[in-house]
């Protein structure tokens, strides 16, 4: 019995061994995030597959896509939808302009989940009406993690029902998190706190409505209905094996627990959603914000 098992883990070995494949993951946003978790979850599913999985970190997309260019097979960048794209006709501190005029493909998103405008708690403007005449007495601060998406369609929301506003654009999700511990934003933008927010007696105010047609945040409804933002992967080439291997790891328990914390759901390719119909979304975004 146990040469049996002994011989049937060597087989498992060997044909583990024959499938595994060399992946590399390109990543360039701040940590502590949504994004930063599913990248680690979905080098976590691949790696127990028994690939050999590098990630690289960068401190901008550029880089990144420099990189990219120059990357063997099997090397993905992962970015939120709309990031790349507007950053890069705009530069942020996440992005400064690159060239977008690249050989790369969409390959697929990955979570899909609404962002909520969320108040701090003890906060007295708790409804967009309360809030309004807040900020025609004082200044009122949203907060969020800096991206072409969030930050754009954060400030539009503040143009549109505000009178004294500021918009604060922090780096990265921790600190986000140290700015809403220390006060310093009246709201706060995004799915990463909303949950620790309202469980402690904060409000949600509003949500992101179809994040792709729309740049605008709608009054509160069920988030259910409403599409938020989704990660996705940027490819030169992967080989059938490799492809194989993320379908079922953009779709592993690792990354669903990593959805569900940012109330979310998978999507993309795992979900029937094709690469094409993501990036037709993509460029909806892009049409929606003028580019």
């Amino acid at each position: 019995m146990k040469i049996l098992k002994t011989l049937l883990l060597t087989l498992v070995f060997a044909v583990n061994s024959a499938i595994a494949e060399e992946i590399t993951i390109l990543y360039a946003v701040g940590f502590g995030g949504g994004m930063d978790r599913t990248t680690e979850a979905i080098k976590e599913a691949l790696t127990n597959a028994g690939h050999t999985v590098t990630r690289k970190n960068f401190k901008f997309y550029a880089t990144a896509l420099d990189s990219l260019k120059s990357s063997p097979k099997n090397t993905f960048l992962i970015t939120f939808t709309g990031d790349l794209y507007l950053d890069g006709k705009t530069g942020t501190i996440n992005c400064p302009p690159v060239d977008l005029n690249l050989n790369l493909v969409v390959y697929s998103s990955i979570i899909a989940s609404p962002f909520y405008l969320t108040t701090i708690p003890g906060f007295s403007g708790t409804s967009v009406e309360k809030l309004r005449e807040v900020s025609k007495t004082r200044k009122v601060i949203l907060g969020t993690v800096v991206g072409g998406t969030a930050s754009a369609a954060l400030e539009l929301f503040a143009k549109r029902n505000l009178e004294k506003y500021a918009v604060l654009n922090y780096a990265s999700a921790p600190e986000m998190r140290a700015a809403i511990a220390a006060s310093e934003v009246d709201l706060a933008f995004g799915s990463f706190f909303t949950k620790d927010l309202v469980a402690k007696g904060g409000t949600n105010i509003a949500v992101t409505s179809n994040y792709y047609v729309t740049p605008e945040i709608k009054y509160m409804g069920d988030p259910d209905l409403l599409s938020g933002y989704t990660f996705m992967h940027i490819k030169n080439s992967s080989t059938p094996a490799v492809d194989k291997a993320m379908l079922i790891a953009m779709g592993s328990p690792e990354v669903v627990k990593v959805a569900n914390s940012v109330g979310g759901k998978i999507h993309g390719l795992v979900s029937g959603v094709s690469a094409k119909e993501t990036e037709n979304q993509l460029l909806m975004l892009g049409r929606a914000y003028g580019q």
